[in-house]
């Protein structure tokens, strides 16, 4: 007895073997035994990597390995669409059984679920129905919350079984701070400009008589402050003044005199820049205003005189004069006395 039905392809692969009977009379029977193996959901899904961490070839497991530390995911701030591809699990058992969903949960750092998810995750198939799964953004992030620099979460695969099996892969996702925050300078009182008064004839012993204080709330180069005068300040300042780049400490370069007009009183234009790309600035002024010490010495300045003959009594004045002192600190405090024997 024969049958001459061509077996389909999933039999023709699971058959095991052909059997033949032997009856008293020589005559043989064969029986073709095929046997049909019904899989059980016994493989839970597993993430595998590839070279480049993001997607793997479920039929080249050589090169792979099982994906076993946490998957890192960069995202830079302020990135609305934040689609970013995640790794594919693999599930050694059949379609039926194999992986049909994907899910996030975040947690906190404690390890507890978060009320209010940032991230999410979109499922897409492609032409041999395999999903596709990607990390969404449920909001923007911001590098200068701190709770959003990095962000834990477990991704799971989960098969079709009767009693289905998941495997899991703990993320993590890294904040890439952009340079969205200008400099902002700490002002030592609350009127818009700084008030200094400085000594004329001194450099101070080349200590800074004012520091700018300013702060950036980004990170890395973003944060790194330049301190410099504005190139619109008047080209005496720079030759009289100092300003650090580094820490924003003003001094000055050399001694400045009251007694010439220019000096009397200065406007430093300040700009703070960062070292972003491109770089956010804030500015300020300080008003410095000199102080005169008294650093002149009198001068007799004669007006007015006259000759008289020797011997004859003169009752007008003979000689006019007047004292001059270029300290200002000075004027109307200059006195004199006659000390002629």
């Amino acid at each position: 007895m024969k049958d001459h039905r061509i077996p389909d392809e999933d039999e023709e692969q699971l058959r095991r073997n052909s059997i033949k009977l032997n009856e008293s009379n020589e005559q043989q029977i064969i029986i073709h035994l095929y046997i049909r193996i019904n899989d059980a959901n016994d493989n839970p899904p597993r993430f595998f990597m590839s070279t480049n961490m993001i997607q793997y070839d479920s039929f080249n497991r050589s090169q792979q390995q099982l994906l076993n530390r946490p998957f890192i995911i960069y995202i830079r701030e302020g990135d609305t669409n934040g689609f970013e591809g995640l790794p594919i699990a693999s599930d050694a058992d059949s379609e039926l059984n194999g992986i049909v969903m994907y899910q996030l949960i975040e947690y906190t750092n404690n390890g507890d679920p978060v009320k209010e998810p940032r991230l999410n995750i979109t499922m897409t198939y492609d032409h041999i129905h395999s999903i596709n799964p990607k990390l969404i953004l449920l909001r923007s992030l911001d590098y200068e919350n701190i709770d959003d620099r990095e962000i834990y979460a477990t991704f799971y695969a989960i098969d079709g079984g009767d009693s289905s099996l998941t495997g899991s892969l703990s993320i993590i996702i890294r904040l890439l701070d952009m340079n969205d925050n200008p400099p902002i300078i700490m002002k030592q009182s609350t009127k818009p400009e700084q008030y200094i008064t400085l000594p004329e004839n001194t450099t101070l012993d080349n200590k800074p008589f004012y520091i700018v204080n300013a702060t950036d709330a980004d990170s890395g180069e973003n944060s790194r402050l330049i301190y410099s005068f504005s190139p619109l300040a008047n080209s005496l300042i720079p030759m009289k003044f100092h300003i650090d780049s580094i820490n924003g400490a003003i001094r000055i370069r050399e001694p400045l005199d009251y007694e010439v007009y220019s000096q009397r009183q200065f406007l430093l234009p300040i700009i703070v820049k960062d070292s972003g790309s491109p770089p956010l600035s804030c500015t300020t002024s300080i008003s410095i205003q000199i102080k005169d010490i008294n650093d002149n010495i009198p001068t007799l300045m004669i007006q007015k005189n006259m000759t008289i003959p020797e011997g004859q009594l003169f009752t007008k004045p003979i000689i006019r004069f007047y004292i001059k002192d270029e300290d200002e600190v000075s004027h109307g405090k200059v006195s004199y006395s006659d000390h002629s024997d």
